[in-house]
């Protein structure tokens, strides 16, 4: 069942390198038309697209890696949920399990009182970290 619920988030991961690697050949074959490199406060070097399929790759990678990320929290009905069940014992399944039936309100608690974006933030930080550095890396400039 864990290997199941991992489907999800690695096919995210996967699409996302897809677009990474995409992203990077065209920035190869195309210097200075598809992306303009600047220097941002968080991430350093930043990919800025300036067309509008750039923009969409650039989109399909951050949602693609979100998805990925958001979808491996542990709290059930999320897929982190069967993941993490396959490493606890046998008796705190009956509790995490119980926990099921409010799993989606207390995601959406966490959402609404903007926790769940401070827990969040540093994966999500972390992820376009290592997905700028790819890029670049790939499209020669890093």
């Amino acid at each position: 069942m864990a290997l199941i619920a991992l489907a999800g988030p690695v096919g995210n991961f996967i699409s996302a390198l897809v677009f990474i690697t995409i992203c990077g050949v065209l920035a190869r074959i195309f210097p200075n038309q598809l992306f303009v490199l600047v220097i941002h406060q968080i991430y350093g070097k930043v990919v800025i697209p300036i067309t509008t399929f750039s923009r969409v790759l650039l989109s399909m990678m951050v949602m693609s890696i979100g998805l990925g990320i958001f979808n491996l929290i542990p709290i059930p009905p999320l897929d982190g949920s069967k993941v993490l069940s396959m490493f606890l014992p046998i008796s705190a399944l009956r509790g995490f399990f119980f926990m099921e039936r409010w799993g989606f309100f207390i995601i959406m608690a966490l959402a609404w009182t903007g926790i769940l974006g401070v827990i969040m933030d540093p994966f999500f930080s972390a992820a376009n970290s290592f997905l700028f550095w790819t890029i670049n890396f790939i499209g020669g400039a890093g």
